[in-house]
């Protein structure tokens, strides 16, 4: 061997160890970084599930805040209710109304706020309520309204709780929404004796309210929480009297188109309230961070409920997380300046240790395995997307759908008739028409729209960011294409479509299975009304 080729060859490995340096590196890099990626990702996610465990807190905190306002509102009137004083003047008062004795009702009715009186102000000053009232007979007249004495007389047999708690002869709290009253209430009932000996005789309810506005003054001011109650529109406008209902309107701010802002506790609310990443956060319970006026926060949402569980609106609360994701990111950081130490004592040892590696081989096993991904992913006749895939993309696009709130559509292609062209011109020619229409497919879809075989001559196409109107277009095109177009050397027109057509609507009740029954039925329906057309399901809250 001369001089020149040995020179030749060393060269040739020289070349060979430096390539296969620079490979290994590139590798090394990338791995260090998915893995970098990988420890992100973790921290990420421990810190959304923390942050998930901090909604359910101060969730389960406001909630039990709210229950010992309504508490304490409903021992507030147990303890006036037990008042023998009270008792007597209520049973007078409700006898001289059976009696129909105006006079006697109105000293018994001025008597009783008498004996109140003493006490009132150190009560609403440990117990900041807002009303106290004194209702009797089995449409809950109004005996006595403390907060306005003058108003007396009025049924309120429109409150359904409030009936039942009469008719159960029971004490009963919670958040309600009335036709007069918005807040938290308690209701304790009040019996009397006719005499000594004579058995409790049961005259009628004491009712205590606060608001919403004092029970969120009421609660701690260090915890750092800040607080926002929310009621729907249409609710207030279902419950609430005419006369209040113009007054709430008319004092409350508006948040959106359906919602009004009842009480708040915390800084620059209607500022944080316009915050562009809130509207969908209402409209979906959970927790998120949001950036507000360069601080992240910790915002999390609920629905508010009255005591018969019916959502009336929604609870915001929020704190301030920016040492949550500061300590992410130095996390980050220093896992990163850690990952260049390492990678730069692996990549001295991969230089002095390297020798041998053949990169022909490398190659080959790159290949085999693209191949092997490829065959695992694409259905071998028309080179689509297979089943297989299929059910991963539907699961993607719908927690995609999901976060985003925009919608995607499912397109369901049966070609007609398609066993008649296998019994006439043999799978041969079957084959053809299938890998032609699927040819067709690609061309009309979007780059962002993902084609598979669904199996047989089914045929299904993902249509992201679709409402129903975009996919019946894109469907009505493709069906067009097809029956003019010359399948498997077919005469044109000799093969149709016929497309069922769903809409998935990222709603909790939605599912990809659902959407997917959706366009198959709209699918069957094409076929029963005479093939190559298009169908569109109808959505599922219009059903």
């Amino acid at each position: 061997m001369t001089s020149a080729a040995m020179n030749a060859m060393l060269a040739s490995a020289r070349r060979l160890r430096v390539a296969l340096f620079v490979t290994l590196s590139v590798l090394l890099v990338g791995s260090t970084s998915a893995l970098l990626w990988l420890v992100y990702n973790n921290d990420a996610k421990n810190l959304e599930q923390r942050l998930r465990q901090e909604g359910r807190s101060e969730r389960a905190l406001f909630e039990s805040r709210l229950r010992a306002s309504a508490l304490g509102m409903q021992q507030l009137a147990a303890f006036i209710a037990n008042l023998p004083a009270v008792q007597q003047r209520f049973l007078d008062g409700t006898r001289a109304i059976t009696a129909d004795d105006a006079a006697k009702a109105d000293t018994a009715r001025q008597s009783l706020l008498d004996a109140l009186r003493p006490p009132l102000d150190q009560m609403r000053w440990e117990y900041g309520f807002a009303q106290l009232q004194f209702l009797y007979g089995p449409q809950a007249r109004i005996f006595l309204r403390v907060q306005k004495p003058a108003r007396y007389g009025d049924p309120m047999s429109a409150r359904a709780g409030l009936i039942a708690a009469m008719q159960a002869r029971s004490a009963q709290h919670g958040f309600e929404l009335g036709p007069d009253f918005i807040g938290l209430h308690g209701l304790a009932p009040v019996f009397a004796r006719e005499n000594r000996t004579g058995a409790p005789q049961f005259i009628g309810m004491v009712e205590a309210g606060i608001t919403l506005e004092s029970a969120l003054a009421l609660m701690p001011p260090g915890d750092g929480l800040g607080y926002a109650v929310l009621l729907s529109l249409p609710e207030i406008k279902d419950r609430l009297a005419p006369d209040r209902l113009r007054q709430t309107l008319a004092d409350r701010p508006h948040i959106g188109s359906g919602q009004i802002l009842e009480a708040a506790r915390g800084e620059n609310i209607q500022a944080l309230l316009r915050n562009p990443a809130l509207p969908a956060l209402m409209l979906t319970p959970g927790t998120r961070l949001v950036v507000h006026g360069g601080h992240h926060l910790l915002v999390s949402s609920f629905a508010l409920r009255d005591y018969a569980g019916q959502r009336t609106g929604v609870v915001l609360t929020w704190r301030d997380a920016n040492a949550l994701v500061a300590a992410l990111r130095n996390s980050a950081r220093n896992n990163a300046v850690y990952a260049a130490l390492m990678l730069l004592v692996t990549e001295s040892l991969l230089f002095f240790g390297l020798r041998r590696v053949s990169a022909r081989f490398e190659t080959i096993i790159a290949g085999q395995a693209e191949i092997l991904q490829e065959q695992a992913t694409r259905d071998p006749l028309t080179g689509l997307y297979n089943r297989r895939t299929l059910n991963e993309v539907l699961v993607r696009e719908s927690a995609a759908a999901r976060r985003s709130g925009r919608p995607f559509a499912l397109a369901l292609v049966d070609l007609d008739h398609f066993k008649a062209i296998n019994d006439t011109h043999g799978h041969a020619a079957g084959d053809a028409v299938l890998i032609c229409a699927a040819d067709i497919m690609r061309g009309h879809i979007r780059a962002q729209d993902i084609a598979c075989r669904y199996g047989g001559e089914e045929f299904l196409l993902v249509l992201r960011d679709s409402d129903a109107g975009r996919a019946v277009a894109l469907a009505e095109r493709l069906r067009r294409a097809l029956a003019t177009a010359s399948l498997g050397g077919l005469p044109a027109g000799r093969v149709t479509v016929s497309i069922g057509v769903a809409v998935f609507q990222p709603a909790p009740s939605e599912t990809p299975e659902a959407t997917l029954r959706r366009a198959d039925e709209a699918l069957y329906r094409a076929k029963d009304e005479g093939r190559n057309r298009v169908v569109c399901a109808t959505a599922p809250d219009a059903a």
